[in-house]
């Protein structure tokens, strides 16, 4: 799936499966919450069991008919015969499950390590920063500022809380 962030009509647009208003939208669209996941494995995990708990439960009961009856041959033969298919299928049951489950941690991992990958906070943590006004508000500007306003500063470990003294942008030193 590919997604592309709803600015102009980039390329991408052409060849994309959906379109995010903002590169937030586009990560949680690209990486579904980790507890839906979850919720979702659990809820397969629960199905698959339940499914093949009949399937035994439905041979048992046909197994259990076939040792009634006394039209077989070879009644113990035959019981010998049902009692290895019902293993097999046990011992199947066991390793689709097992198999379901694997899959599933798998897939949860390689979510989890994408998500660390634009997790803001991992971010943070390599010298970056995230400014507030007291309104909450994300200053990403100068022109975003004044000077006066109170700031809140996020940083990996915490926050600073500033004031502005003074503002200089790219083009014109101080605004």
């Amino acid at each position: 799936m590919s997604l592309s962030q709803k600015l102009a009509k980039p390329c991408c647009d052409f060849v994309s499966d959906m379109r995010a208003p903002t590169p937030s939208a586009a990560a949680e669209i690209a990486f579904p919450d980790t507890r839906e996941i979850m919720a979702r494995i659990a809820h397969l995990r629960h199905k698959t069991e339940t499914a093949l708990g009949k399937k035994i439960y439905l041979l048992e009961s046909r197994l259990d008919v076939l040792k009634k009856s006394a039209e077989l041959h070879s009644p113990v033969r035959v019981l010998e015969d049902r009692d290895a298919r019902l293993l097999r299928l046990r011992e199947r049951m066991d390793m689709l499950s097992s198999n379901i489950v694997g899959d599933a941690d798998n897939r949860f991992r390689m979510i989890c390590a994408r998500l660390e990958g634009v997790n803001p906070l991992a971010v943070l943590s390599h010298g970056y920063a995230m400014v507030e006004g007291e309104d909450g508000r994300i200053i990403s500007s100068t022109k975003d500022a004044s000077v006066g306003e109170k700031i809140g500063i996020g940083l990996a470990d915490g926050r600073i809380y500033a004031e502005i003294t003074k503002i200089e942008d790219n083009t014109t030193k101080e605004v």
